[in-house]
């Protein structure tokens, strides 16, 4: 049997989550940003700590913050409650929780008090920039000074960013579909809202965020750690 093509320069290969939002890279990779946000969730010692991962996937890092002893909620449209619940079974996490939700339609009760650590990998993308706005400004009323932000999306340079109609357009207004072929490619048919750095710290730094780190990955992809002061 012929081995399939790889997807990217990692050699993850096309995993389907709800055929519209991209692949499941999660279980695939433990990432620069993945290997960080969990040796930060092994030094928190405070019982009542949450956690949350938003666009969880199929909750690979939810399920390693839960597994830290940490109250952890994993947010998705995908629905994985049933999974999630036989992942708690198996392993006895009590603290696991699934919210399957659009996070347009968060409110603050959906989430914990006292979040001290708020993770999203390969999310954010897919909301507008005025709606990744006011989920930051909703997290951040959750989070007390200390708490730590880690947050990945896709990047303008990248791959995604061939033919993409939104280059050129202001990151307030920037959502527009993939090139056909692209989006092909990456199982991602949903409008997008591409990064920079710049544009990456412009939607989380006011609302009471110190950067800790931002860079783009070898893919192009943007990664960044914050610090709510």
């Amino acid at each position: 049997m012929e081995k399939p093509e790889a997807l990217n320069v990692y050699g993850d290969f096309f995993q389907h989550t709800t055929g519209s939002h991209g692949v499941e890279i999660a279980h695939q990779r433990f990432d620069s940003l993945d290997q960080e946000a969990l040796a930060y969730a092994l030094t928190i010692y405070d019982s009542d700590a949450a956690a949350v991962d938003i666009g969880g996937g199929f909750g690979i890092q939810g399920i390693r913050f839960a597994l830290t002893g940490m109250d952890t909620t994993v947010i998705d449209l995908m629905d994985q409650s049933e999974r999630m619940e036989q992942v708690k079974k198996l392993l006895g996490l009590q603290q696991l929780r699934f919210l399957c939700k659009d996070v347009r339609q968060l409110t603050a009760v959906d989430l914990p008090e006292n979040l001290q650590l708020v993770y999203s990998q390969r999310f954010i993308h897919y909301l507008t920039f005025p709606e990744a706005t006011t989920l930051i400004s909703l997290i951040s009323g959750r989070m007390k000074p200390g708490a730590r932000l880690f947050l990945s999306g896709s990047g303008i340079d990248s791959e995604l960013g061939t033919h993409y109609a939104g280059k050129g357009v202001p990151v307030e207004s920037r959502f527009a579909l993939l090139d056909a072929a692209i989006a092909d490619k990456h199982g991602i048919h949903a409008p997008v809202c591409l990064y920079c750095e710049k544009d990456l710290q412009r939607l989380v730094e006011p609302h009471g965020f110190t950067v800790d780190h931002i860079s783009k990955s070898a893919f192009g992809n943007i990664k960044a750690a914050f610090t709510k002061r």
